[in-house]
């Protein structure tokens, strides 16, 4: 069972009220690079996101594609997640699923993972975000937007 979101803990009202404070509008940020990097403890990278709405699931998700340090869920992540309809983004938190082989940089000693985070959505919603961020439960300075991709379904038979 995953953790509860620190957030969360705290009260989703008093993030978004300090949200509110730290901008008047919704964030805005440059797609000039291929993933964000934002630092908590240790490193992690965000690549993109999906909507994930396969029938087979049990909860409506969104995930990110991620490169961190090992130990990435000691850091009790939460996502925000944007929609048109809403000015302020719903507060879930994360969870975390090795996806691939660890990965040693070139001349550095740090050991980095392949993750896959999964945002769970509001049950009552219909529609998927546009956007994702991803953020320290103590932290309220949102660093990174990304959006949303939606594939299609294919009938396979």
């Amino acid at each position: 069972m995953q953790r509860s979101c620190e957030l969360r803990k705290r009260g989703k009202n008093t993030f978004l009220k300090q949200l509110k404070k730290s901008s008047k509008n919704r964030p805005v940020f440059s797609y000039i690079f291929q993933y964000f990097v934002f630092l908590l403890i240790g490193q992690v990278y965000i690549y993109s996101a999906f909507y994930d709405a396969r029938p087979d699931i049990d909860w409506l998700q969104a995930r990110i594609i991620a490169v961190a340090e090992y130990d990435v869920r000691t850091y009790q992540l939460c996502c925000l997640l944007w929609y048109r309809s809403q000015r302020l983004p719903d507060v879930a938190e994360i969870g975390v699923l090795q996806a691939g082989p660890k990965i040693s940089l070139e001349g550095q000693s740090t050991v980095l993972e392949q993750f896959i985070f999964s945002c769970r959505l509001d049950p009552n919603k219909t529609d998927a975000p546009t956007h994702v961020s991803v953020l320290a439960p103590y932290n309220f300075r949102v660093s990174n937007l990304l959006p949303v991709q939606v594939g299609v379904m294919c009938d396979l038979r």
